[in-house]
């Protein structure tokens, strides 16, 4: 059986390497909300603010609004995932208040679900409490 310590940082490092590749993740998706506001704005293929009647409103109103999430959670995930590997990194406590915060709202938008999960369970451990503590180092 592994140490516990040896099974917390195992863990720690783990949501360090996802929350670097979640930082990549979002540059991609704020990528994709940008191209699809130019689309959106400029394109050709019937998107547009202009619409021709009530139903092709809603469909341009929902487009608008899923744009404006994407690029408002591409913001959120570019500043909070490298705050969240600088913590887990240096092992500071608020470190996992923050990643287990950030891995809830995660969830909530259902893509990478079992990512989410992974980490707030991993999160939720007494190894990794432990692991993080100032003494562990």
């Amino acid at each position: 059986m592994a140490d516990v310590s040896t099974s917390g940082k195992t863990h720690l490092v783990a949501n360090l390497v996802l929350q670097i590749l979640m930082l990549v993740g979002h540059l991609m998706l704020g990528i994709g909300a940008a191209v699809s506001a130019v689309l959106f704005f400029y394109g050709d293929a019937g998107w547009g603010p202009f619409a021709t009647d009530a139903a092709d409103a809603g469909r341009r109103t929902g487009n608008l609004l899923a744009i404006i999430a994407l690029a408002l959670w591409s913001c959120v995930g570019l500043v909070w995932t490298p705050l969240n590997a600088f913590g887990l990194w240096n092992r500071r406590p608020w470190a996992r208040s923050s990643t287990s915060a950030y891995w809830l709202l995660s969830a909530l938008t259902i893509c990478l679900l079992p990512l989410s999960v992974y980490g707030l369970l991993s999160l939720a451990r007494t190894d990794v409490r432990e692991a993080l503590e100032p003494d562990s180092n």
